[in-house]
């Protein structure tokens, strides 16, 4: 443990071997990676008493040469008591966050995850199916939206979507996530 809010992880080619993953396992975040990483924070627990059950954490992943990798895991605080905080600009209009998905399970999948969180903001989903790109705006930054294929966008990603893209629905978060 570096703190009691942050964990240092080193695993050998044999550590990534039991656990049965790769660096570039852990950086997809499919459900592999995600049961393996679980486990590993179990055994962290279990080891020094890291626990980050309930919590968000931030995830770091370095490979090493002898084939294992180097794992930061940052608690970044507790899930249950999460909060939501619309961001408003200078003018005083909302302010949204938008994340890309390339493909549309992916994007249901962040909406169930979301609305676990019981966000209750705007929300709102696109198509550009030229692209086949997938877009969701929110009111409130979600950081671990990444762990599901969404990609924050920059702040004016909101005039491509408004210039090159289809509304799928408002109130995508409540409505979409009943899909996944």
């Amino acid at each position: 443990m570096i703190s009691g809010e942050k964990l240092k992880v080193m695993l050998s080619s044999a550590d990534m071997e039991y656990y049965a993953i790769s660096c570039d396992m852990l950086d997809s975040g499919n459900a592999q990676s995600r049961c393996a990483f679980r486990k590993i924070l179990e055994d962290a627990r279990g080891q020094c008493g890291f626990n980050a059950a309930g919590a968000k954490v931030f995830v770091q992943v370095f490979p090493s040469k002898e084939g294992g990798c180097e794992m930061f895991v940052t608690k970044l605080g507790d899930t249950s008591k999460m909060s939501f905080q619309s961001q408003t600009n200078q003018t005083g209009k909302k302010f949204f966050y938008v994340y890309s998905f390339d493909c549309l399970n992916k994007m249901l999948e962040a909406c169930a995850v979301v609305q676990r969180l019981q966000y209750s903001d705007e929300s709102f989903a696109y198509t550009d199916t030229r692209r086949k790109r997938y877009f969701l705006t929110l009111e409130t930054d979600i950081p671990n939206l990444s762990e599901f294929g969404g990609r924050k966008c920059r702040s004016n990603a909101r005039f491509y979507i408004s210039e090159h893209c289809s509304l799928i629905c408002e109130g995508a978060v409540e409505r979409l996530s009943a899909l996944a």
